[in-house]
């Protein structure tokens, strides 16, 4: 894998695009309105969410870009007449993304880490050495949590998945670990071994995983010196953030081409 020098930011995309979807539709009816003016437009738009929440199954949809989306409807628990409506996006880009914005705050302050002077028991390290482990451990949740949303919508609601001599449904399959997922069920739904084609990014998902698993269980390790947590932090120092973000990028992209589109300059 080539070493990039920069994190990759993407597009939040709508969840669903109607135009790749064969749905069937018995009649279409298609008429174009004009607005005399505001009060008008309400009232139609009124009249249009009775008849939605009247058929609780009718799809919505909206055009974003080029693409016919579906649109999600959110009524307030509180405040009931207050209803959102709006393209379904897809929680996996903003995963990925608001890991990155983690990521790049964290590899920030390890500069700053490394600028102050070495000395025992300093300040200066433990108030940037904390600051960096609360960026730097909400990217890498992200990140897994990224590529978990990701695997699990992989799955059609009727998968039957021979794993161990076992069959396995989908909620059977949603609760394998991700190395499972990437080298059994992957290569089951898209003939792809992930850790065949891309080793380099198939070890470096492994080593985000395993540090996220040891970040929020936190095994404590006690050593001789009485501290707890040493393996744990050099490693979060170790790590290189760039190659393991772009490695998640490359595997999604490869298991669904274009799933993620980097945002342009």
């Amino acid at each position: 894998m080539e070493t990039k020098n920069k994190f990759r930011e993407i597009e939040v995309l709508p969840l669903i695009n109607l135009d790749n979807i064969d749905i069937k539709v018995s009649t279409f009816t298609e008429k174009k309105i004009t607005f005399k003016n505001e009060e008008q437009y309400r009232e139609v738009i009124g009249k249009l969410q009775n008849i939605i929440n009247k058929n609780p199954n009718a799809i919505v949809k909206t055009k974003v870009g080029n693409m016919q989306t579906v649109t999600t409807r959110i009524k307030s628990t509180k405040n009931k007449k207050k209803v959102f409506m709006f393209p379904e996006p897809n929680p996996v880009c903003i995963y990925y993304n608001s890991a990155i914005k983690h990521l790049e705050n964290s590899n920030l302050i390890k500069k700053d880490l490394f600028e102050v002077k070495n000395g025992f028991n300093s300040n200066d390290n433990f108030v940037e050495f904390s600051k960096y482990y609360s960026e730097i451990s909400q990217g890498i949740i992200l990140l897994v949590t990224t590529l978990e949303g990701f695997l699990n919508q992989l799955l059609p609601d009727d998968i039957e998945f021979l794993y161990l001599e076992k069959k396995h449904n989908k909620s059977h399959i949603e609760m394998l670990d991700i190395s499972t997922k990437i080298r059994k069920v992957v290569k089951h739904l898209h003939n792809i071994d992930f850790y065949v084609t891309n080793p380099t990014e198939y070890d470096n998902i492994s080593l985000l995983v395993n540090l996220r698993n040891d970040l929020v269980h936190l095994k404590t390790n006690i050593k001789s010196n009485l501290t707890v947590y040493q393996d744990l932090y050099k490693r979060l120092i170790d790590i290189d953030l760039i190659n393991i973000s772009e490695s998640v990028f490359i595997f999604i992209n490869k298991i669904v081409p274009n799933y993620f589109i980097e945002k342009s300059l």
